[in-house]
């Protein structure tokens, strides 16, 4: 399953829509915390300059991506190791 979560929900379900009509199950959600709660894997595109994702959010052992501008503030002291 593909959790997808992003400032616009309108976007984040095209975006998972897309994902099904490639074959993938995927569900857009309207807060993040719940998109990534039982992950896996993260993997997170972002140049926000305040945090976006929290350590508490997520499960023990799970991999995060970070791509493109993101840096360490925007992961908050309980994330970044």
């Amino acid at each position: 399953m593909v959790h997808v979560w992003g400032r616009d929900l309108a976007k984040a379900r095209r975006f998972a829509e897309s994902l099904s009509t490639a074959g993938f199950e995927a569900h857009a959600h309207r807060d993040a915390s719940r998109a990534v709660r039982e992950a896996d894997i993260v993997c997170m595109t972002t140049s926000s300059e305040v945090p976006v994702l929290f350590g508490e959010w997520l499960p023990r052992g799970v991999h995060v991506n970070a791509v493109g501008a993101s840096v360490a503030h925007e992961l908050r002291n309980a994330l970044a190791v």
